[in-house]
């Protein structure tokens, strides 16, 4: 996956991880500080709100990649989703991608998404999902829009295993791959999301550290 677009002990197991981690029942903050390689690049923030029987998830990042001390790449993303049952009903991102504009408006309307973008209207008929990395549950599907350009990608889901991952012994791993997008995640032993590394098409990855107190 670019910077901008910008993780199986057994089947059982699998699925206790996904159900456990599918509906949160609690107001939370996810915060991370993000890193190229292994240069702090910025932060990228998830607080998640219930609104009667819908999720509520405003998601903001912002990175400056510098060069001998001048800013060589600059992004930032603003993105508000509403969650219910496990589906997105409404997405409003903007996006300025080192200058570039990006807008994506997605609402349901009955059984049907209309996805605004900033040259299109697309109209999709199945339950729609983003890449909700704080709730595995969302991510085990086949297809997740994109929340920056409003694309469909086709991705393959996958659970890894456990193992000790920094200070959080037994931590889950999950995988999702498909084309430029090779994404791997830890949760917590109980289901808390805790990393993200994300191989980019050059050799560079960028990395989500869990920042202390969140």
């Amino acid at each position: 996956m670019k910077l901008a677009s910008t993780l199986s002990l057994t089947i059982l197991s699998f699925a206790l991880a996904l159900t456990a981690k599918a509906s949160i029942a609690e107001d939370q903050q996810w915060k991370f500080r993000v890193y190229l390689n292994d240069t702090s690049i910025g932060t990228h923030t998830f607080n998640l709100a219930h609104r009667g029987d819908s999720q509520q998830i405003d998601i903001h990042a912002d990175f400056d990649v510098r060069f001998l001390f001048l800013s060589v790449y600059q992004y930032t993303h603003n993105n508000r989703e509403t969650w219910k049952d496990g589906c997105l009903t409404r997405l409003a991102s903007v996006t300025n991608d080192n200058g570039d504009q990006y807008a994506v408006n997605i609402k349901r309307e009955n059984d049907k998404y209309r996805i605004e973008t900033n040259s299109q209207q697309t109209l999709i008929t199945h339950c729609l999902r983003s890449f909700s990395y704080w709730s595995p549950g969302h991510l085990n599907t086949s297809q997740l829009v994109n929340a920056q350009n409003g694309e469909i990608k086709q991705i393959r889901f996958s659970f890894r295993g456990t193992g000790d991952y920094r200070n959080y012994p037994s931590a889950k791993q999950y995988h999702i791959a498909g084309d430029d997008i090779d994404i791997s995640l830890w949760y917590s032993s109980d289901n808390d999301w805790i990393a993200l590394y994300s191989q980019l098409d050059n050799g560079d990855l960028l990395r989500y550290e869990r920042m202390e107190n969140n």
